[in-house]
């Protein structure tokens, strides 16, 4: 859930797969992150997202996404190797 307890905007992010090949295919770069699925859970909201695995650091990308759309985040999530990341 969002730290002021409104759902995620994808703020210009929102490639579906389908729209992520697409622009594969086009010749354009595909973005970092690719949300997949998003939705709620009685109080919970959740994000399923996918990263582009050919980047340096797809944990940091995926900390800078999540903080960037309001996602509370801490030191855990940013450690890959972390049980709860």
């Amino acid at each position: 859930m969002r730290a002021d307890g409104v759902r995620g905007g994808c703020a210009g992010s929102c490639l579906g797969a389908t729209d992520a090949a697409t622009a594969a295919d086009a010749g354009i770069a595909p973005p970092p992150v690719i949300v997949l699925d998003r939705g709620s859970v009685g109080p919970f909201d959740y994000v399923t997202i996918s990263l582009d695995p050919s980047l340096p650091a797809p944990a940091d990308a995926a900390v800078t996404w999540l903080m960037g759309n309001g996602y509370d985040v801490d030191a855990t999530c940013s450690d890959p190797t972390s049980p709860t990341a």
